[in-house]
């Protein structure tokens, strides 16, 4: 394992092939953010060299997601080092595993079987017992997620009684939040009704309540960094189109 260095968040790549979990934990990321934004250091992520300056992040998409929230372009990262004839992928997934099952938010049953039938299929020399250790769970439980589908699994495990099965929701990113936020103003702007259209300045009366619910004393410092942000998407297009 190499010291940490910086890194610039935009060469970080989440891969739902080797992030065990199903969705970001928004209070642990709001917890990183307001911590980062304080001013105090969080432990440097872990990642794995993927494509040329790009890396998979093996240890620390809540960290991640953090720092970029809290306005931060680089993070400390270590790189992990593959083992013999390990890929990529394979290493990030193995490597953010043997983390998981040591931190305070460990994963739920649903994302350990999802985990298992990831490795099974990206690593099959694994033994059940050996995936099992990883996962932090019994050899039957493991035995039991990878069997045949035409065999049916018993009913009542007591394996699947605590967590229902989740659907994947990838994490936010900027690109992605950015995207919402464009599709949402663009329904609100199609949602208009008579009076909207008759007084647009009203447009702005929706936004304003918005900011309000939502920031409430620190609502007009958060729409004026939006502002901000919407002022300078006008510059960037305004010098696309001059340059196109």
């Amino acid at each position: 394992m190499s010291p940490a260095i910086q890194l610039k968040i935009s060469q970080l790549v989440v891969s739902r092939e080797t992030w065990s979990r199903f969705a970001l934990n928004e209070e642990r990321v709001e917890l990183f953010k307001e911590l980062l934004v304080s001013g105090e250091e969080l432990p440097p992520i872990e990642v794995v060299p993927y494509q040329p300056d790009r890396y998979l992040i093996a240890d620390g998409v809540h960290r991640a997601n953090a720092a970029n929230r809290a306005g931060h372009t680089e993070i400390g990262v270590v790189i992990i080092g593959l083992e013999d004839g390990e890929t990529p992928v394979a290493c990030a997934l193995r490597r953010g595993l043997e983390t998981a099952t040591k931190t305070a938010l460990p994963l739920t049953t649903a994302e350990r079987r999802q985990a298992a039938i990831k490795l099974s299929t990206r690593s099959p020399e694994m033994s059940h017992r050996a995936i099992a250790r990883l996962l932090g769970v019994s050899h039957d439980s493991v035995d039991r997620w990878l069997r045949p589908e035409q065999e049916p699994e018993p009913e009542g495990s007591a394996d699947d009684r605590d967590e229902p099965e989740e659907p994947y929701e990838p994490p936010i990113t900027a690109d992605l939040a950015a995207r919402q936020l464009v599709s949402g103003l663009a329904q609100l702007y199609e949602s208009r009704g008579l009076t909207d259209l008759l007084v647009p300045a009203r447009m702005g009366k929706h936004l304003a309540d918005a900011y309000q619910e939502r920031f409430g004393d620190q609502a007009l410092k958060e729409a004026l960094r939006f502002a901000s942000w919407t002022n300078r998407a006008v510059v960037v297009l305004n010098e696309a189109r001059q340059k196109g």
